[in-house]
This record gives C-alpha cells, sequence and structure tokens, in this order.
C-alpha cells in the first residue's frame, strides 16, 4: 500500500493547525514556511490515515500498508501512532486527529480539506537532509534511489574502517547508569525486503553476546526493538530504557555481499563513542558480529566470554534459518510461532550439533502450546484446570526430548535452563525449577525472562517475598518497556497489599504502568476489569473486559468474568451471549452462575458435580451456594450438609486454612439442621483475628464475617459490616447477598439492610445506565442472546 501512495500524484491536504504536501511528502505547520522535522515512515501513516478519512483503518491494515512483505511487532505500529500524536501536538488522551478503536485500529476523524497540487520534482537530497530530523537520531538515515546503488556497487573491503562523517556536536549532558547497553534493532536497507530477517538477527546476536557479561547490564530486546522506524532523540531513548549507551546500525543485503554499519552514542549527550562499517560477504556475518561485539565490550572495558561467534561451526545456512526462526517468534503470534517452528527444524536439519537451534524449536513448540492448545490457562497465579494441566503435562513431553538434546550438546544454553525450569513448574517441581532458573541466570545475568518467571515461582512460596520483589525489579530493570513485569507487578500488590479504602492503589498503579507500554495487553486489561467490578463500578469493568475478549477472544477465562461482570448489572441475555459466542470451548461449569443467578440451584449442582476435578475452576463462594442452595431447594438440607463437607474444608487446595465461603454455607446448614453448637463452632472460626485463609487481608471477607455474625445472632454487627462494604461499592454478586441469601433472611425485616438492599440496587440500575451511554458510544458492543440453552438447560 505504501509503494502505491508513493507512485501516485497526490494533492495537498489541509487540516487542523497543519498541512500536508503529499507529493513531495511533507508535513508543515500552517503559516510556516519550514517543514517540520519528521521522518518518512511518519508522513506514510498519516498520509495512509487521511486518504481513508473517517474510516477505520485495521490494525493488520496499517501494518500491511506501512511495512508491505515484513514482519513487525505490533508494538511497532502502537509506537508509531504515539509519535504521530505527539508531531500533532496531542495530549495523552486526546482524539483531535486521530481516534484509537481499542482492539481494532484507528479512524483519522480531523476534518480535511484537499487542494488539487501538480506533482513537483523530487526533492533533492539537501532538501532530504534539510528536512530530516535535525536532533541526533539513532536510526541509521535510510538510503535510497541512486545512493543506494551507488553504495551496492562501491568498492567492497575484507576489513572494517571508521566511518568518515563527523558526528554532530553533542547535546547537554545527561545522567544515566554507567556500564548499561541498550541494542536497537539494525534497520534493513536492502532492496529485499526479505533481508530483515538477518538485520534483526544481527542486532539479536550481539545483544546476545553482550548479555552474557556479568558486570554489564544489556536492555532486553523487547524494550530497546520497540525503537524500531522511530526518529527519537538518543537522549529520549536513553532515559526511556535508563541506559547509558546505545547500539544502533543498518544492513543492505545485495549479491551475496553485506554491507553493516554499526555505531556506539552515548546516551548521556546523544555523541557517537565509535563507528564501525563492514564490507563483506554473507558467510563473514559471524565476523561481524564478533567484531561489534567486541568493539562495544572494549569501550565499556568489559571482557567478552567467549570471543569467537558460538555458532560459526554450524555455517550460514544453518544459521540463516535460524534467524529466520528467532525473527517470526519475536512476534509473539500463534501462527508466527509455528511458522517458525519449520525453520527451526531446517537448522537442525543442516547442522544437527545445533544446541542453540534445538533449545529454540523447544521454546517454539512450548508458545504454540501454551497459545493455541490451551489457550484461557494464562491468568497468572490462577489455579489450572483437569484439561489445562492434561494439555501442559503432554506439551512437557513432547517438548522435553528436544529440550534435553539442546542441553546435550551445549550444556551453557541460559535459555534452555530457563525453559526447562518452566516445565518443572508446570510439574509441580518448584525445586528443580528454582535450581535451573538459577543455573540458566549464572549464565546469562541479563535474561530478564529468567528474573521474571524465577519471581513468579517465588511468589507462590511462603516467606520469599523479598525475593521475590528483588527478581522482579531485575526484570524491570533489564526490560522496561516490557508490560508483563509490570502486570505482574501490578497482580501481586492487588491481591497482596493491605487495603486503602478497599482497593489496591499501588496494584492498579502497576497495571497502568503495563497499559501505557500495550494498550491491548489483554491480562493487564482483563485484571484492571476484575479491579472496577470488585469496586462496583460494573459498566467500566464491562468495558474493559470486553476490550481483553476482542484481543484475544481464545482466553475463555475472559468469557467467565465478563459474563458474571454483566449479571452483576441485570443483563442475563449479555451474560448469555458471552458465553453463547464459543460453546464448543467454554467449559460447561462457567455457567453455574447463570444458572444460579436464574434461581436453578438443582441444574447448576448438576454442573459442579459433572465437574468433579474442578476442570473449569471458579471462584469458591458459587459452588458453595450451589450445594446448599440444591439440597434445601429438594427439601434435604442434610444432602447439602454432606456434599460441602464431602468436598472439604478447601475444595480448591488454594488456601491456607478453610475457605471462608465453603465455612460459611457449612455453619448455615449446622444452623439450619439444628445443630447450633457446630454452627457457632464455624462462625466463630470465621471471626477470629488470625483467620486469614487468602494470606492477605481483604474486604473480600465481609460477606462471610457478616453471614457468621447473623447466625450467631449479632444482626447489628452485620449489617455493620455490610454497610462498611458497601462504602468500599457493592461488589459481585450483590443480588445473591441482598436477594437470594437464606443466611440473611433474618436481617430482611430490619431497615438499615432493606436500605442496603435498595442503594444496591439503584446502584446497579446506574450503572446499567452507563453501560448504554457506552454502547452508544461505540465503546461496549451491544449484546443480545438467542434463546439457546445452556447446559443442563441453564
Amino acid at each position: 500500500m505504501e509503494a502505491e501512495i508513493r507512485s501516485q500524484p497526490h494533492p495537498v491536504y489541509d487540516f487542523g493547525e497543519f498541512r500536508l504536501d503529499a507529493s513531495r511528502r511533507l508535513l508543515f505547520a500552517k503559516g510556516a514556511n519550514d517543514a517540520l522535522p519528521v521522518t518518512p515512515k511518519i508522513i506514510a501513516a498519516l498520509l495512509l490515515l487521511i486518504e481513508h478519512e473517517g474510516e477505520l483503518l485495521t490494525k493488520d491494515q496499517l501494518m500491511a500498508g506501512l511495512w508491505p512483505g515484513r514482519i513487525v511487532e505490533e508494538n511497532s505500529l502502537t509506537q508509531l501512532i504515539s509519535v504521530l500524536r505527539h508531531v500533532l501536538g496531542e495530549e495523552p488522551g486526546e482524539n483531535r486527529y486521530v481516534a484509537t478503536v481499542p482492539g481494532f485500529g484507528y479512524r483519522f476523524i480531523a476534518d480535511v480539506s484537499r487542494h488539487s497540487d501538480s506533482p513537483e520534482p523530487p526533492v533533492s537530497s539537501q532538501e532530504i537532509t534539510a528536512t530530516a530530523d535535525a536532533r541526533p537520531r539513532v536510526a541509521v538515515v535510510a538510503l535510497t534511489g541512486a545512493l543506494g546503488a551507488v553504495l551496492l556497487t562501491y568498492g567492497w573491503y575484507a576489513q572494517w574502517r571508521p566511518v568518515d562523517e563527523a558526528p554532530a556536536p553533542p547535546p547537554p549532558a545527561i545522567e544515566l547508569p554507567s556500564r548499561t547497553v541498550a541494542v536497537l534493532p539494525f534497520e534493513n536497507l536492502s532492496a529485499d525486503d526479505g533481508n530483515e530477517y538477518i538485520a534483526f538477527g544481527v542486532a539479536e546476536s550481539v545483544l546476545h553476546r553482550l548479555a552474557k557479561i556479568p558486570n554489564l547490564t544489556v536492555i532486553a530486546r523487547t524494550s530497546s526493538f520497540v525503537f524500531r522506524d522511530r526518529a527519537t532523540d538518543a537522549r529520549d531513548i536513553g532515559r526511556a530504557l535508563n541506559a547509558r549507551y546505545l547500539l544502533e546500525g543498518s544492513l543492505q543485503h545485495a549479491n551475496e555481499r553485506v554491507r553493516v554499519i554499526a555505531q556506539l552514542i552515548d546516551a548521556t549527550t546523544g555523541g557517537h563513542v565509535w563507528s564501525l562499517r563492514f564490507d563483506r560477504t554473507l558467510a563473514d556475518i559471524f565476523s561481524v558480529e564478533d567484531e561489534i561485539a567486541q568493539g562495544v565490550a572494549q569501550a565499556l572495558q568489559v571482557s567478552l566470554e567467549q570471543p569467537e561467534h558460538p555458532y560459526a561451526r554450524f555455517g550460514i545456512d544453518a544459521y540463516l534459518s535460524y534467524l529466520q526462526g528467532q525473527t517470526l517468534l519475536a512476534t509473539h503470534r500463534s501462527d508466527d510461532a509455528e511458522r517458525a517452528i519449520e525453520h527451526f527444524r531446517r537448522a537442525i536439519e543442516i547442522a544437527p550439533n545445533f544446541g542453540a537451534g534445538h533449545a529454540a524449536l523447544a521454546d517454539a513448540m512450548w508458545q504454540v502450546l501454551l497459545k493455541v492448545q490451551t489457550a484461557g490457562m494464562g491468568e497468572l497465579h490462577r489455579a489450572r484446570t483437569a484439561r489445562e494441566q492434561q494439555l501442559l503435562e503432554a506439551g512437557v513431553r513432547e517438548v522435553q526430548p528436544v529440550l534435553e538434546r539442546a542441553l546435550e550438546l551445549d550444556d551453557r544454553l541460559a535459555e534452555a535452563y530457563i525453559l526447562r525450569a518452566d516445565l518443572k513448574n508446570v510439574m509441580d517441581d518448584p525445586v528443580g525449577a528454582e535450581a535451573d532458573y538459577r543455573k540458566g541466570l549464572s549464565l546469562r545475568p541479563n535474561y530478564s525472562k529468567g528474573h521474571l518467571h524465577l519471581s513468579i515461582l517465588l511468589y507462590g512460596l511462603v516467606g520469599r517475598e523479598e525475593e521475590t520483589l528483588a527478581e522482579l525489579e531485575r526484570a524491570i530493570l533489564l526490560d522496561p518497556l516490557m508490560p508483563r513485569a509490570y502486570y505482574v507487578k501490578g497482580h501481586y500488590e492487588v491481591f497482596t497489599v493491605a487495603e486503602e479504602g478497599g482497593t489496591a492503589i499501588e496494584g492498579e498503579r502497576y497495571i497502568r504502568q503495563a497499559l501505557a507500554r500495550a494498550p491491548d495487553y489483554h491480562p493487564a486489561l482483563l485484571l484492571l476489569g476484575r479491579i472496577r467490578w470488585y469496586q462496583g463500578r460494573f459498566a467500566e469493568a464491562a468495558m474493559l473486559a470486553e476490550r481483553a475478549l476482542a484481543v484475544d477472544p481464545r482466553v475463555q477465562w475472559t468469557r467467565r468474568v465478563l459474563a458474571e461482570i454483566y449479571l452483576d448489572v441485570g443483563e442475563l441475555d449479555a451474560s448469555r451471549s458471552v458465553l453463547l459466542e464459543a460453546p464448543a470451548t467454554v467449559p460447561p461449569i462457567y455457567w453455574l452462575a447463570t444458572c444460579l443467578y436464574e434461581q436453578r440451584p438443582e441444574q447448576a449442582a448438576e454442573l459442579l458435580r459433572a465437574d468433579p476435578a474442578r476442570d473449569g475452576f471458579i471462584d469458591a463462594d458459587t459452588p458453595a451456594y450451589v450445594l446448599r442452595d440444591a439440597a434445601k431447594a429438594s427439601g434435604h438440607p442434610e444432602h447439602g450438609l454432606t456434599e460441602l463437607l464431602k468436598r472439604g474444608p478447601d475444595p480448591y487446595g488454594l488456601y491456607r486454612g478453610p475457605e471462608p465461603y465453603a465455612l460459611m454455607t457449612v455453619a448455615h446448614l449446622n444452623f439450619v439442621l439444628g445443630d447450633r453448637a457446630e454452627s457457632e463452632r464455624n462462625a466463630r472460626r470465621l471471626l477470629e483475628p488470625d483467620y486469614d485463609p487468602y494470606g492477605f487481608n481483604r474486604r473480600i471477607l465481609a460477606v462471610p464475617k457478616a453471614a457468621a455474625l447473623t447466625l450467631l445472632g449479632d444482626h447489628d454487627a452485620a449489617i455493620d459490616l455490610l454497610e462498611d462494604h458497601g462504602r468500599f461499592g457493592f461488589g459481585w454478586r450483590w443480588w445473591y447477598t441482598f436477594d437470594r441469601d437464606p443466611v440473611f433472611d433474618a436481617l430482611r425485616a430490619d431497615p438499615r439492610f432493606q436500605a442496603l438492599a435498595a442503594e444496591a440496587h439503584a446502584h446497579a440500575e446506574a450503572e446499567r445506565e452507563r453501560l448504554r451511554i457506552m454502547r452508544e458510544r461505540g465503546q461496549v458492543p451491544t449484546r443480545l442472546a438467542d434463546g439457546t440453552p445452556g447446559p443442563q438447560g441453564c
């Protein structure tokens, strides 16, 4: 699409405070004679949006138009649009020119006037220089047209030499940590975009070599490669990555010759430390990578552990297949991971002893398993269902032989130890997993993924809180733009930090940081939606959960949360619609709350009994309610007590002591059956100061504690607790607490309880009206069920 735009004569576009001369591809502020310093990629993005004014351009359409035939991470588009907004003077949250349609794409919304303008001759190289970004820029200036042809046919040299151009005068210095380096993506200047994987591979290989140096901090590719196709000041990049030095470069490939230019930049000033140029054959790419890594190490006064390229002995063909696979794997897309497998298989067919190739193949196989076969299991620290655990264990058996072969061939592959630790964690071997994480990190201290995964492992171990946070902070230091690390930290804070006004404020702050780095990062969208749900902000919760579902509709856990959010605003049809959209993949147990809402406890109990291995794990309160209500509806409350006791005090094996809702319903059935002593014993257990089954003190315990007080006859204290809970916001399943829960029958004549119930209903109605307005604005889809029954007729 971009090529088509460039080949056609274009008019001049006026919009807002700007004028775009499309024929010369120059952007002006109205009334100004000098063009603004923006890159061709920004102009291309702006032109593409303007020419489709008012139309929704999907992310795929934009990426195909801006990077035709190239493999580009979605984050590159997000960053490009962010830079465009900055150029146009939009403040965060503004939509004067470009509107974001969450989960889908972008729309140009400003009024545009078009003027005919005959095409002018192409701008000269002097004009290009004059209109290029005047600030020190990290991306190498693209070589185009005749200049590119000259460079490709000019003499090829067998050795590197310093680039002749003198660096720009250094700007004022800023403070950044010493011996910290970020390797930015090398620009592909080849005529064939298909050579991008070679440029990617050079940068990736140098980064990998430097990351093994213990006394050097190397920023992870996830963060440093964000600055692809961006005209960003070196000092700004240094601040964003907290990196003192930046390595950037470019690569041209034609007729088995490659030209590589590499530059080391001091981000405190934006000035060059050194510049190298290599003119070699493609087969010499190993020595090029060696010399670049050695040059960085010498400049930073550190030593490379392995001076010679570790993959050179496997040959250029195997290495190129390996690079193609790594480029695909880096997109984090399921289909690309599947394609990467074929490239890694090709690499080890060529070189059977290529240990890193085997390790990369194992990694790709595992990624496919996580993304495709068990989509929906990724919710952090959520209990795995029996089906998911079976798939994971089968995946471990498939991946393990490939991984073990990699370590047999090369026992110093850090990424192989980290992956093996992940597999051991799945198989419930925390001791073995920790040993492998630490082994991998001893070999590659700068491996942010290893630090993050070790942090997640330690989080589940009692008494390891300080180590958990230390590993997480190290992961964030090494990968400051990676959203997952901030999401993980937000998850820790939300579910472990002492509450303030009923919410973990710090946790939400980190989740917002994750979304600032990746607005479509669906785990963070869903977690923020859950926080809003717990706060009683149901409309906003639905909007966030719908956005998460739109990003990845295969994650069925999102459907379970969203379906219950809709129940809390009284939208049964919308709840049913969410579950009916994917009937083949939604576990039947996810209909449990819907059955309960429709007052079909006996059908709900059948769903629960058909899920003995918690194949569709859900929150613990609903099953307790279902078994009690089904037993009461059948006229045999003793059956409900028997079934609850058979399930055990902690039916899901997740808590530190008896689960509160199970304990509360047992106490209530004891009361109904006349066993007042046992009822009082269980109720008082809920009220003990040290009773903390979740491992933290949360208002989530307000409802079962209020039920315990009601059973003990302290009605005023029970209502006090519910009132305090209501100040936080009427949380999930309020309709059961105030309208259905038989424990609170003793309170229903109390005016204070009646006021609370009325307030809960009014709150739900207000949230339903907010949801209606959001639908009118296109922020939330309209959902209607078609009457198809769910499992057990629910």
